[in-house]
């Protein structure tokens, strides 16, 4: 079965600046032990290409993820700047298991989960 969100739903995410890939056990655990206002979430800012989620919360459970299977930026309707989409998304693999489809809005910074696989 796969759950659709028409409008995404709002996630928080935890990004690396690393490339596709998110960082290893190790560094994980590393991270773990920093405190929380030290780590980096995105949050009304513009990714760049190397940027990929390394963890996220949806609907009130945090989720790290295994790997990323696909990633595509998508730019809608860019003649008319009002109207158009600038979208980063990531086609992912949680360590749980949890198959999903996350994106990040390039315009207003904010991330969302548009699809989940069970």
């Amino acid at each position: 079965m796969t759950r659709l969100w028409a409008a995404g739903e709002p996630v928080q995410v935890v990004v690396s600046g690393g490339g596709a890939h998110p960082p290893d056990a190790a560094q994980l655990k590393e991270e773990g032990k920093r405190k929380k206002e030290d780590r980096t979430f995105l949050s009304g800012t513009t990714s760049s290409f190397r940027e990929a989620p390394v963890r996220f919360q949806l609907r009130g459970e945090w989720h790290e993820v295994a790997f990323i299977a696909n990633r595509w930026r998508v730019h809608t309707t860019w003649w008319r700047p009002e109207a158009s989409a600038q979208r980063e998304y990531f086609k992912l693999a949680t360590s749980g298991g949890l198959l999903c489809v996350l994106y990040h809005d390039l315009q207003s910074g904010a991330w969302y989960c548009a699809r989940v696989y069970d």
